[in-house]
C-alpha cells in the first residue's frame, strides 16, 4: 500500500497519500517502511518535490530530502560514466544508442536527479561489435560479468553496495551493453532493435555526442519493456512514470505498433498499458488503447486487471501460474512455460553463482531448474 501512495504522491503533486496510509497503519514502523517503498519505487526524489512534504514525519521527510541530493550526486556520476563510455566505445569505433534511463534522465526531466536508474543501457549500432567494445571497456576498467541472449553486462572492479535500495552515488554502476532489444513476453517476441538503431536521435550530453533512442521508437521500446516487466515482477514506479512524463510534455501517448502486434500479440502490450493507466490515469490515447483491446478478449483483460502492477508488491511464489492464465493459444503458453522453466546461464550467473564456471556453473543451472520445477507452479496467488 505504501509502494502505491508513493506513485499516487507523484501523480497529485502531494504527500498526502502517504500520510493517509500512515494514519491508517496501526503497525509499529510505518515510516520506514513508506522511505523503503518509495525508495524501491524509484520515486524518492519526485516525492521529496511535493510542496507540502514536510508535513511527513520527521524522520520520513528528512530521508526523501537526502534521497533527492543523493540523487543529483548520482546523477553526475551517471553523467560521467556514460560520456566516458561513449568516448572509450568511439575511440575504438563502436558506435552505441542510449537506451532508457540514459535516454529519459539526461534529455527529458527537468533535472536528471529525479530519474534513478542502476546500469546504462546500450544498444550496439552493429552488434558484431560486441567483441570490439568488450576490449575497449576491459583496457578502460570494466570486466565482463555475464552474457544474456540480448546484451553482456559490465562491471567495476572496486563496486561496492554503500547504501542498499538507495540512490547513494557511491553504490555501484554497471553497463549493459545490448546487441538486440529482443524481448519474450507471454510467449510472444518483441524487438525494437531496428526501430531503436534507425530513430536515434544525436543529442550534445555534456560535450559528447551521443545518440539517444527518440520519437516513435523511445515509446515503442518503453511500452515493449513495460509490457516485459508487467509479465514478471512488475512495472516499478519510476518507470511508469516514464510514460506520464512523456504524455504530459507531448499529449497522450499513441504508440505506433505493427498489425501484428494490434491483432495477435496485442495481449502483453495492452496489460502493460493498462497497468500504467491504473497508476498514471490519462497517459495512453483511448484510440490507442482500443486498438490493442480489439484483439484481446474480455476475460484475459478482467484477469490482467487483478495483476498488482508495480513491483515489490506482488506475492513471491505462484506467479508463473498467474501469468499462463493470461495466454491465449497453445504455442505461446509453451513457448512461454520453455522460458519461466529454463533459466539461461547469464541469469543463473547473475543470481544465484556469480562467480562459477564450467561444472559449477552447470550444477548451479541444474539446481535453479529444479527449484522452478517444483516452486514455480505450486499455487494462484488469492
Amino acid at each position: 500500500m505504501y509502494a502505491a501512495a508513493a506513485v499516487a504522491a507523484v501523480e497529485r503533486g502531494s504527500a498526502a497519500p502517504i500520510w493517509e496510509v500512515l494514519q491508517e497503519d496501526s503497525s509499529s514502523g510505518g515510516e520506514e517502511i513508506a522511505a523503503f517503498a518509495t525508495s524501491t519505487q524509484g520515486l524518492s526524489a519526485l516525492v521529496s518535490r511535493c510542496g507540502d512534504v514536510r508535513t511527513l514525519p520527521g524522520a520520513l521527510s528528512d530521508f526523501l530530502f537526502a534521497e533527492n541530493l543523493h540523487g543529483g550526486a548520482r546523477a553526475g556520476r551517471l553523467l560521467e560514466t556514460l560520456s566516458g563510455t561513449i568516448y572509450t566505445l568511439r575511440a575504438a569505433g563502436v558506435e552505441v544508442v542510449a537506451l532508457k534511463g540514459a535516454a529519459l534522465a539526461f534529455f527529458h526531466y527537468p533535472d536528471p536527479g529525479l530519474r534513478p536508474m542502476g546500469d546504462l543501457d546500450l544498444l550496439l549500432r552493429d552488434p558484431r561489435d560486441l567483441a570490439r567494445a568488450t576490449e575497449a571497456l576491459t583496457g578502460a576498467g570494466w570486466r565482463a560479468l555475464f552474457d544474456t541472449p540480448r546484451h553482456r553486462v559490465f562491471a567495476r572492479e572496486d563496486e561496492h553496495v554503500s547504501r542498499p535500495a538507495t540512490e547513494d552515488p557511491d553504490n555501484p554502476i554497471r553497463l549493459e551493453i545490448h546487441t538486440s532489444f529482443r524481448l519474450p513476453v507471454l510467449g510472444r517476441v518483441y524487438d525494437a532493435s531496428a526501430e531503436l538503431r534507425s530513430g536515434a536521435a544525436t543529442r550534445d550530453l555534456d560535450g559528447v555526442e551521443v545518440s539517444i533512442a527518440a520519437g516513435p521508437s523511445l515509446v515503442r521500446h518503453l511500452l515493449f519493456h513495460a509490457a516485459e516487466d508487467f509479465a514478471g515482477r512488475g512495472i516499478r514506479g519510476i518507470q511508469a512514470y516514464d510514460f506520464r512524463l512523456l504524455a504530459r510534455a507531448s499529449g497522450k501517448l499513441n504508440p505506433e505498433i505493427s498489425s501484428n502486434e494490434e491483432e495477435r500479440d496485442a495481449a502483453p502490450l495492452l496489460f502493460a498499458a493498462e497497468a500504467i493507466e491504473r497508476l498514471f490515469p490519462n497517459t495512453f490515447e483511448e484510440v490507442f488503447l482500443k486498438s490493442l483491446g480489439g484483439g484481446v478478449s474480455d476475460t484475459l483483460r478482467e484477469r490482467a486487471s487483478r495483476v498488482p502492477p508495480l513491483r515489490y508488491t506482488r506475492p513471491a511464489r505462484g506467479w508463473s501460474r498467474t501469468l499462463l492464465t493470461l495466454i491465449e493459444g497453445p504455442l505461446p503458453k509453451a513457448r512461454f512455460l520453455a522460458h519461466t522453466l529454463f533459466p539461461a546461464l547469464g541469469e543463473v550467473k547473475a543470481n544465484a553463482a556469480p562467480d562459477a564456471t564450467g561444472l559449477a556453473l552447470a550444477m548451479a543451472w541444474a539446481r535453479v531448474l529444479l527449484r522452478r520445477a517444483e516452486t514455480g507452479f505450486r499455487r494462484e496467488p488469492r
